[in-house]
């Protein structure tokens, strides 16, 4: 984890909030580049032509960094590898299939299942990324049918576990996304006629989250997506009535 950014995403740094809101002039900004929090940019990779790559290995990258995703998918690839052969050599080795092929893996891997689950429950917690957040769900889609494909029931179980992790906080800044542009003041900007930052925010965060969830549709992620357009042309709405003038709306 020491690989990670050392810039992280905090709770100020919400679709309806200013850049420069709520700063005082000594204030020094959290995240230097606003634009990675609601664009994906190249991070999507982890789910393309990154999801078999080699893993990150802390000593030989001591001077490179990356977002949590990276290193997420670093971690799950290595425990994907590694439970896969313990699994089907176990199986084969104790001549089990079933139920006791599983309790002589969970013996064996169970405390590191443990402590990776422990790992990201200590992330979730603090983490107001929903993008990282999304795409580790999808990395998690993605190992799962990988162990599928090579006849490893072994970490249905996790799997299921992380995703009840990531989702309940996904939702939760989702809608705290929503609320920070049903709470923005329209006022503020009534001599500003180029397009709203938090429409240019939208048209990134929406197209970042369609895109990865293409192959994978989610009826919450979609449900969320819906809410957050209608709360947008609410917003457009109480912009375009502050103009006295017509052809400014």
């Amino acid at each position: 984890m020491k690989l990670q950014y050392e810039e992280c995403t905090t709770k100020e740094d919400l679709m309806g909030i200013e850049d420069t809101a709520n700063r005082g002039l000594f204030h020094k900004s959290s995240l230097k580049h606003k634009g990675t929090v609601f664009t994906i940019g190249n991070r999507g990779d982890v789910l393309a032509q990154q999801l078999e790559a080699p893993i990150i290995v802390p000593h030989t990258q001591s001077k490179n960094r990356y977002y949590y995703e990276a290193l997420f998918r670093s971690e799950q690839y290595a425990l994907v590898d590694n439970a896969c052969r313990e699994y089907l050599f176990l199986s084969e080795f104790f001549m089990v299939r079933g139920q006791p092929a599983l309790n002589l893996f969970n013996q064996i891997m169970g405390k590191t299942l443990q402590l990776l689950t422990k790992n990201l429950e200590t992330f979730v917690a603090d983490c107001y990324d929903t993008i990282a957040l999304f795409l580790c769900f999808h990395l998690i889609l993605r190992y799962q049918l990988m162990c599928h494909k090579r006849c490893v029931p072994a970490l249905d179980k996790y799997w299921e576990t992380l995703q009840g992790i990531i989702l309940p906080r996904f939702e939760q800044i989702f809608r705290m996304n929503i609320n920070s542009i049903r709470d923005c003041d329209p006022t503020k900007f009534n001599r500003e006629l180029g397009p709203h930052y938090i429409t240019r925010r939208y048209a990134e965060f929406s197209a970042a989250l369609v895109g990865i969830s293409e192959n994978f549709p989610n009826e919450l992620v979609n449900r969320l997506l819906a809410e957050l357009q209608e709360e947008v042309e609410l917003f457009i709405l109480r912009m375009a009535g502050i103009f006295p003038k017509e052809k400014n709306n």
